[in-house]
């Protein structure tokens, strides 16, 4: 095994330094948190062989798409090659004769063996419980901040406790007990600052480092301090095509406080997201990652689609939506930038994530510009729209009919009662890892003084050169149009108790 010549930022040799038990990262993005979560697990293998560990994501998604191939690209850096080192999701051939855990798994599915018997569980919180009952050496979690910590302390750090009097053969042929490790029992949490308030959990081990300086590292780390190993000009591309407050957040590591005066002042992360893949689609083989509507539990095949479409000249979006009994779910948005166009978004991002949808009725609500006539076309937009649809197999239901656009603070009112706590009405949820860009944009968009209104949409986002645009309130108009054209009924006759219980 060929270890490669790494030169490590200041943050990452901090962090390789340590010998706190358990270690918080809390770094921007590009400082470098897959080569040290790579040099991590390389030393874990060193240190625990025939030891086990976990990594642990929010969804086995985010584990497969996002944490594992950068894992193995730290890992590659670190001298440990996928297929010659260690084995991801099966095991290594019966002639090898490599050992197994002390405690091996009932199935190498969602496993990482490495050569000398030492192995990673991959867990999601997806998947309730599936930690529990686990003797555990170790604790890796790589996005930390979207971990739920109730369900981590019950589900996985209960379990960090096996092995003390395991005894590790060293490559110099030392023997130790596991005990006698540092690394042993250790807990390592990798994370951008968080977004949301779901994530601030990870602050109270920085109040805990304070306490218990020997037990606790916490440390934080800004994009500039891997400026070394970054394109020149890689900042300024962030900054150009990033909402400032997610430059401040995901660059410069500024923790973000939540916005005032919101156009959506109810939405409650804790009470209106949910996740809900369909695990068993991701694990016929951990080495492809195909994403499409199969792996969305939340979504019923057999059911018609309802969309809202925004569509501009910056970029066009589309937000998908379901009804089942008494709810109303977002579970998906699309969207395409300039110089791209509507029918690309139809054709390269709906049609194909949807293919294998066994409905393919859909319900298409817009604002009333769909109904004006393009240029040189007999079609109006959303007609445009219908008949790219109905190439790709897709029958559509226009449900704009016309008439006057809909009043800012009617969507206001609208909202505020649908996501009441006491609404009557169907509950709203949002798929927090598919409706992303549809969240960001609803939770940030401020609200203004209407001239004519009582209060409006501040959208000056959508004027801004700097925005990328997927962030500014482009994403939140297509939301307001499924829930106007589907609960407007529900504002009539009770506008004056509505007004009464916002103002």
């Amino acid at each position: 095994m060929k270890k490669n010549k790494i030169t490590y930022n200041l943050p990452q040799l901090y962090a390789v330094f340590s010998r706190a038990i358990i270690l918080v990262l809390e770094w921007a993005r590009g400082t470098g948190k897959s080569t040290i979560i790579g040099r991590r697990i390389y030393d874990l293998v060193q240190q625990l062989p025939r030891g086990k560990a976990v990594m642990v994501g929010s969804t086995y998604v985010q584990i497969l798409t996002r944490t594992l191939p950068s894992t193995i690209s730290g890992l590659e850096m670190h001298g440990l090659i996928k297929d010659r080192h260690y084995f991801v999701g099966r095991r290594p051939p019966a002639n090898w004769g490599w050992p197994e855990p002390y405690e091996p798994p009932l199935s190498y599915k969602n496993f990482i063996i490495f050569y000398n018997g030492f192995g990673i569980q991959l867990l999601s919180q997806d998947r309730p419980g599936d930690g529990r009952g686990l003797n555990i050496d170790a604790v890796l979690a790589d996005e930390a901040a979207l971990l739920n910590y109730d369900d981590l302390n019950t589900d996985v750090l209960a379990t960090n406790r096996g092995n003390d009097m395991r005894v590790a053969n060293y490559p110099d042929g030392s023997w130790k007990y596991f005990k006698d490790c540092w690394l042993h029992h250790s807990i390592m949490f990798v994370t951008s600052t968080p977004l949301t308030a779901k994530g601030k959990w990870i602050f109270k081990f920085e109040e805990q480092k304070i306490m218990e300086p020997e037990k606790v590292d916490f440390i934080r780390a800004a994009s500039i301090d891997n400026k070394e190993n970054l394109n020149p000009g890689w900042f300024e591309l962030m900054k150009s095509t990033m909402p400032e407050f997610m430059y401040k957040a995901e660059i410069l590591n500024i923790r973000l406080k939540n916005i005032d005066d919101g156009f959506y002042p109810l939405l409650n992360e804790e009470q209106h997201c949910y996740s809900n893949y369909n695990n068993e689609f991701f694990e016929q083989d951990l080495s492809k990652s195909i994403i499409d509507s199969r792996g969305d539990a939340d979504v019923d095949p057999n059911a018609p689609l309802i969309a809202g479409l925004d569509w501009g000249k910056n970029i066009n979006c589309l937000v998908i939506a379901q009804r089942p009994v008494g709810e109303l779910r977002f579970v998906k948005n699309f969207y395409v930038k300039f110089p791209k166009i509507i029918d690309d978004l139809i054709v390269e991002e709906f049609v194909p994530y949807y293919k294998h949808h066994k409905n393919k009725i859909i319900y298409l609500h817009y604002d009333n510009s769909g109904n004006i006539h393009q240029a040189n076309s007999k079609l109006t937009y959303a007609q445009h729209v219908e008949a790219k649809l109905k190439e790709n197999g897709w029958k559509v239901v226009l449900m704009t009919k016309g008439g006057k656009n809909t009043l800012h603070e009617d969507k206001y009112l609208l909202w505020i009662k649908m996501l009441s706590s006491e609404t009557t009405t169907d509950v709203v949820s949002f798929n927090e890892n598919n409706c992303k860009e549809l969240w960001i944009s609803m939770t940030n968009a401020p609200a203004k003084q209407g001239n004519n209104e009582s209060i409006k949409k501040d959208k000056k986002s959508e004027r801004s050169k700097s925005l990328d645009q997927a962030h500014a309130t482009h994403f939140s108009d297509a939301g307001d149009v499924i829930l106007h054209g589907l609960y407007s009924k529900e504002l009539k006759g009770n506008r004056r108790t509505f007004e009464a219980g916002v103002r």
